[in-house]
């Protein structure tokens, strides 16, 4: 049946089984887009997103409860200081042998029997607006593969005028929308429209005489950090807002409740819901970073007209793809989607001794290559 329903919108569905427009107001369009990353488009996306977020071992979030909808609390991790990853990263690749041209931009890709050849140029100071740039000299390149590691519509645009009729289709499909950041540590903005402290009231009433429940809220009085905060226009339940406690989100600031939070909160869908925004109710002086952005539509016409037939440009003209938007706006699938393809030029998967992530990767190369893994990699059929 999941094929069925990922043609499905979860809009669609909840009418299907008959459930109150309020359920899916309140609980499951909020939920799937703060976790999920879907945004304004919610409603729209491919039903089996939502079964992918309570059934499935790979990549649930959480246990589905009957009785409160979310049965646990995940565990968190937070890296005290991203960047450092990366860079050692970058130290020990190089060290490899692998070269990074940074402050570089493809001009132009050509594909053959024979190979790829990249035209790129080196370009200082570049921005979105292309203000100040300063352009170096120009250098061809030629490789026998290449992999694009980029979002949909880069890839299209890096192809140009040589990408084939099917790589046009697919890539254009995935819809984009664009999305504002703003760092700030306006505490009155958040006391507003979200709840930073613990509410008896709102617990159910019809779970008084649960032991159970009556644990879980003592336990959620004494330890009460919320990390994720949503809340949906009151003109228009189904678009939403959302922010997140970064303070609380770093396990070495400890209880520190007392001090200033920094906070960051996601105004969504420019073009569709910038009328809706309260952006203006944060005070300047209080903004930290404002940054633009775009993120993947997850409508379910991505479900139609792009996951299914990626299988049938990767590897194809010497060019392969990988990132989230080739299946599902997740961190895990990006990943396994680069050892994909790494996989399919050689390489060996460096966790099949792991079965959650095995099973995981089994499922990217599945969908992405049509293949499975290779005979010594795998305990059953596919993975």
């Amino acid at each position: 049946m999941e094929p069925l329903f990922g043609l499905i919108p979860v809009d669609v569905m909840l009418s299907m089984f008959r459930f109150s427009p309020g359920f899916g107001d309140v609980i499951v369009y909020p939920l799937v887009a703060l976790f999920m990353g879907t945004g304004q488009q919610t409603p729209y996306v491919s039903s089996v997103i939502l079964e992918r977020l309570f059934l499935d071992p790979s990549m649930k979030l959480f246990d589905y409860s009957p009785d409160s909808f979310l049965a646990s609390i995940p565990p968190m991790r937070a890296f005290p200081k991203l960047s450092d990853v990366y860079a050692e990263w970058k130290t020990r690749l190089e060290d490899s042998g692998v070269t990074f041209a940074l402050e570089t931009q493809v001009l132009s890709v050509e594909r053959n029997k024979s190979g790829v050849t990249i035209l790129t140029q080196n370009v200082k100071n570049s921005n979105t607006l292309h203000e100040g740039e300063i352009l170096g000299d120009n250098l061809e390149m030629h490789f026998d593969e290449i992999i694009l590691a980029c979002d949909a519509d880069t890839a299209l645009k890096i192809l140009g005028k040589d990408a084939t009729f099917l790589e046009r289709k697919v890539l254009g499909n995935v819809k984009y929308l664009y999305d504002v950041s703003i760092t700030h540590s306006d505490q009155e903005y958040m006391e507003k429209y979200y709840q930073l402290k613990f509410q008896e009231d709102l617990f159910s009433s019809k779970r008084k005489e649960d032991p159970k429940a009556q644990q879980s809220k003592e336990f959620a009085k004494r330890n009460f950090k919320p990390l994720y905060f949503i809340r949906s226009y009151p003109a228009d339940k189904r678009k939403i807002e959302m922010s997140f406690d970064l303070t609380n989100y770093q396990p070495q600031f400890g209880d520190k409740s007392d001090k200033p939070h920094v906070y960051q909160t996601i105004f969504l869908d420019k073009d569709d819901s910038s009328y809706l925004w309260t952006e203006s109710e944060i005070r300047p002086e209080s903004i930290i970073l404002k940054k633009w952005w775009k993120q993947q539509s997850h409508r379910w016409q991505h479900y139609g007209g792009t996951v299914p037939w990626m299988m049938w440009i990767n590897g194809k003209n010497h060019t392969y793809y990988c990132g989230a938007w080739t299946i599902l706006n997740m961190h895990e699938i990006a990943i396994a989607s680069g050892f994909a393809v790494a996989y399919q030029m050689g390489a060996e998967y460096p966790f099949k001794d792991n079965d959650e992530a095995r099973r995981m990767f089994a499922l990217v190369l599945g969908v992405s290559h049509g293949t499975r893994m290779r005979g010594e990699d795998r305990k059953g059929f596919f993975a």
